[in-house]
């Protein structure tokens, strides 16, 4: 796929520093070098703010018909400040070449196509990659009966705006996401009985293995590893697939960078309310470790979060219509 910008080498080390400027030709700053003192001390919190407003979206669980789970870094990495500030760093990151981040994209730059994807707009035809951070609460990357999956607890600081990014992009108000252990899945297709058995990711295509794996807008099959590299040490985004690859599950607790693509389809659940119409669907691309889980971790608890303004979160509440008075009835919300 053709890069839609020109790259920019731009390290995620805990210093690092994400940018106010989001736009697709927008120059980006180099924060390893020439960067000014009112740019360094624009925090992830600033930039959050600086946004232009979306309405906000509910995500639903899609078995539970609940709300989607988030948690606060801050929080949960209280005793290493550093682990904190560099993943709140990644979780705010600017968009690199063909690479997005879903909590700080504009809507205008994306549309929901007919087979229910999005894409850029500038290349309607190729799904767009975006990129998350969150907490692995489950690890099915490298085996699984029926397809590969990761099931992860994203940043409460991004992951509002991120779901309303999607919302807004499909003109849909609530949206349905596959849940595992309170985590939002991403994962690979699903096996439908008609593959043959045996065979194993990437078996002798060793050509691939020198690309990045965000490079081709294909799924990845139910029996494909969901590619995973160690990204514990500072790295450049867009060289992320040059990182030590991971041969192995991905312990819980876990702080992760996830490289995916978005579609919808038609919500079939049980879930009680009429304006849940869409099941968001995420494929997973690729995964980068960011650092140890922490000791005090303890699968299952609830996870910490913040109490966030939406004007924190770059949202805002929109008030519901109400449908148009028919003889004989009483307008109702919708």
């Amino acid at each position: 796929m053709k890069n839609l910008h020109k790259s920019t080498k731009r390290s995620l080390s805990p210093t690092s520093k994400a940018e106010e400027t989001m736009q697709p030709k927008a120059k980006k700053i180099e924060v390893d070098s020439d960067t000014t003192k009112e740019d360094t001390e624009q925090t992830p919190h600033d930039i959050m703010k600086s946004l232009k407003l979306i309405p906000a979206v509910k995500a639903i669980d899609s078995h539970s018909g609940t709300k989607v789970q988030s948690i606060d870094f801050q929080i949960m990495f209280k005793h290493d400040v550093n682990v904190a500030k560099r993943l709140l760093c990644i979780t705010t990151a600017p968009h690199v070449d063909d690479l997005f981040n879903i909590g700080t994209g504009h809507v205008g730059d994306f549309t929901h196509t007919k087979n229910g994807s999005i894409a850029h707009r500038d290349y309607p035809n190729c799904p767009a990659i975006f990129f998350i951070v969150g907490i692995s609460v489950m690890s099915s990357t490298m085996e699984g009966e029926k397809q590969r999956q990761i099931a992860v607890l994203p940043c409460d600081l991004t992951w509002p705006r991120g779901l309303s990014l999607i919302g807004k992009i499909c003109h849909e108000r609530y949206l349905a996401f596959w849940t595992q252990d309170k985590g939002v899945t991403f994962s690979s297709l699903t096996k439908t009985g008609k593959e043959p058995t045996g065979s194993t990711a990437h078996e002798g295509d060793e050509e691939e293995e020198e690309k990045a794996p965000t490079a081709s807008s294909k799924l990845l099959k139910w029996n494909e590893h969901i590619p995973t590299f160690d990204g514990k040490k500072p790295f450049c985004l867009e060289d992320y697939w040059k990182l030590p690859k991971i041969n192995d599950e991905i312990e819980n607790g876990t702080p992760v960078l996830v490289f995916f693509t978005a579609s919808t389809y038609e919500y079939k659940g049980t879930a009680h309310n009429r304006e849940l119409r869409k099941n968001a669907s995420m494929n997973a691309k690729a995964i980068v470790l960011l650092a140890n889980s922490p000791d005090s971790y303890q699968h299952g608890e609830k996870p910490p979060t913040a109490n966030y303004s939406e004007k924190d979160l770059g949202i805002m509440t929109v008030k519901p219509l109400k449908e148009s008075k028919v003889a004989g009835t009483k307008s109702k919300m919708v």
